[in-house]
Formats: C-alpha cells, sequence, structure tokens
C-alpha cells in the first residue's frame, strides 16, 4: 500500500489526525507568511533584518518531512513528488504573487483529489494514481489553453 497508497483505506482517526496536521501546517503558513517569502527570496537578507531564518527553515522542512509521511499512505511514495509539485507547477502558469500560487495550488490540488477519487470509484483503479493522472491532465490542459491565448494574443498584435 505504500507503494502506490490506498486513499480509501484511510480510517476516520487517521482523518482526523491528518485534520489537525492540516491545521497546524496552515497556522504556520499563516502566521510566518512574510517571514517565508522573505526567506525564500533572499535568505542573506532576511538574516540581516533579524529573521529567525535557521529556525523557520528547520521548521518548514520539518513540516514537509511530516507532510510527505502523511501522505505516502494516501497516494503512495511513487506519486508524493507529483501531488505536492503538479498543482504549483499549474498555478505558476496562471499567477506570479505567492499568496495567489498557494491559494491556487490549494484549488487546483483539492480539485484533482476530488476528480480522481471520483475516477478511481467509476473506473475501479487505484486511486493515488487517479489523482495524480487528473492533476496532470488539468496542468496539461492548462498550459495548452495558456499557450493557445499567447498565440492568439501575438497573432492579433500583428
Amino acid at each position: 500500500a505504500y507503494l502506490f497508497g490506498d486513499i480509501l483505506s484511510i480510517s476516520a482517526t487517521t482523518l482526523r489526525w491528518l485534520a489537525l496536521f492540516c491545521a497546524v501546517v496552515v497556522a504556520f503558513y499563516l502566521l510566518l507568511r512574510g517571514t517565508i517569502v522573505s526567506i525564500a527570496c533572499d535568505r542573506d537578507f532576511a538574516r540581516t533584518q533579524g529573521l529567525p531564518v535557521r529556525t523557520v527553515e528547520a521548521l518548514f522542512t520539518l513540516l514537509t518531512a511530516l507532510t510527505i509521511v502523511a501522505c505516502l499512505h494516501m497516494v503512495g511514495i511513487i506519486m508524493v513528488v507529483s501531488l505536492l509539485s503538479v498543482p504549483q507547477l499549474t498555478a505558476s502558469l496562471f499567477v506570479r504573487r505567492y499568496d495567489a500560487m498557494v491559494g491556487l495550488s490549494a484549488v487546483w490540488g483539492f480539485a484533482a483529489c476530488v476528480a480522481g477519487l471520483c475516477l478511481s470509484y467509476w473506473f475501479d483503479v487505484p486511486s493515488g494514481a487517479a489523482i495524480i493522472l487528473v492533476g496532470i491532465a488539468i496542468y496539461a490542459l492548462a498550459r495548452a489553453i495558456k499557450s493557445l491565448c499567447l498565440s492568439l494574443r501575438r497573432i492579433s498584435k500583428a
């Protein structure tokens, strides 16, 4: 189950723990959003401003590792990286601001999870694979639409 995952085998207790963990991650982000952005943009400058760079980086690393471990049972080790990166890639096609990218990434990730679970149920396929395939399909479609719009814009200017 840890190679490919099985989101449908997660117990109600595990869901409660995951909800609590999610609340902790969201609280961490909301409380330290400015510091996180400063560190991400220029670590040395953030240090000169007296920001707790090492502490925030350590907490961020810890929360990332815990997120990966929490996702292992749901989607499997093979697909964890995709689940963490594909929604962000999709969001980056449309926005450049950090806060907007975080919000849109969450929306794309949620949409991929819901649609993937539906496909998993309807076609009796592994849920982790279905979620990731939907996420990649959303990315491919969004990229194609953006490329088409950019091409049409260049043609209309010419």
